[in-house]
């Protein structure tokens, strides 16, 4: 007797991908489904790989950049340590005294200096003034 498609005393079995194709299908799709993941764990770790190469590339850019960015700084401060020398030099007593006697300074004399800064000697050279 058959119900519904069936023969009395077989299995029924389902319409299903399994009973259309077979085993062979079964395994399949069951390789499908491991390629799938396999592909999206290699494209995974591929991406990993990918930013792990260009963060090195870029550590190594920024190690290049600091580098010369650091002999720009010593190029500075060699610079700079030679311009404090020669203003060093500049405002030198003795260069001074020499370029002041070449135009025709002399040293003031006693009464034409006045201290600015302190209110005890500007009141004593008022006094003398007096």
């Amino acid at each position: 007797m058959r119900r519904g498609g069936m023969i009395a005393g077989q299995y029924y079995w389902p319409q299903t991908r399994i009973r259309k194709r077979g085993m062979r299908g079964y395994q399949n799709i069951r390789m499908r489904q491991f390629l799938k993941s396999s592909a999206v764990y290699v494209a995974l770790i591929f991406v990993f790989v990918l930013g792990y190469v260009w963060l090195r590339a870029k550590v190594t850019e920024l190690g290049y950049h600091i580098r010369s960015l650091e002999e720009t700084q010593e190029d500075l401060k060699a610079q700079n340590h030679s311009l404090m020398v020669e203003a060093a030099t500049l405002k030198s007593p003795q260069r001074l005294e020499s370029l002041a006697s070449q135009m025709g300074y002399k040293k003031p004399s006693e009464g034409q200096v006045y201290f600015v800064n302190s209110k005890k000697k500007l009141f004593l050279s008022s006094l003398k003034k007096a």
